[in-house]
């Protein structure tokens, strides 16, 4: 048998990326793939009473996603947000076309520092409702109001829930 030995001079210290964090508000820390004293429970639209419906957040706020049924806790992860990958090169030329669609998400590098990609699902009738639900969330008019934050967790978007939503 062969000794398994380790040279702690030569090891390599392992950082993990920016973007393999998830923030637990128990913890108040940033927790590597999510806590494990308070696991981040991963939903879909499916696992809860959610309904897209005309929303009056602001006007011409178009359509809105909407809590019908049990309280989404605080904690609940919703996604990856669905949606064409483009290199921020190709993007840049969407957007110099005039061709953006308004609900593409930026993709930064595993630092956080710089944004390598773009997620766009395009916009208008040819976006499923029940796929690319997550582009109806809208932004809050002020910060108490805010129940959800985005955020990007191994080069994909996610949305964390921030506070109890009934």
């Amino acid at each position: 048998r062969a000794a398994i030995s380790y040279n702690e001079d030569a090891a390599e210290e392992q950082i993990p990326a920016t973007d393999s964090y998830i923030w637990c508000s128990q913890c108040n820390a940033q927790q590597y793939n999510g806590c494990e004293l308070h696991p981040p429970l991963f939903a879909s639209l499916d696992d809860f009473n959610l309904k897209i419906e005309k929303s009056a957040v602001a006007k011409n706020a178009g359509e809105g996603v909407f809590n019908r049924g049990e309280v989404l806790k605080e904690g609940t992860v919703f996604g990856p947000y669905e949606g064409k990958f483009y290199t921020k090169a190709t993007y840049q030329k969407k957007i110099q076309a005039g061709e953006e669609s308004g609900n593409a998400w930026e993709i930064k590098d595993q630092d956080g520092q710089k944004v390598v990609a773009y997620i766009d699902p395009g916009n208008g009738k040819s976006l499923d409702p029940k796929v690319h639900w997550l582009t109806k969330i809208n932004c809050a008019t002020n910060s108490y109001a805010q129940n959800m934050v985005g955020f990007q967790l191994h080069g994909q978007i996610y949305y964390r829930v921030t506070q109890d939503i009934v």
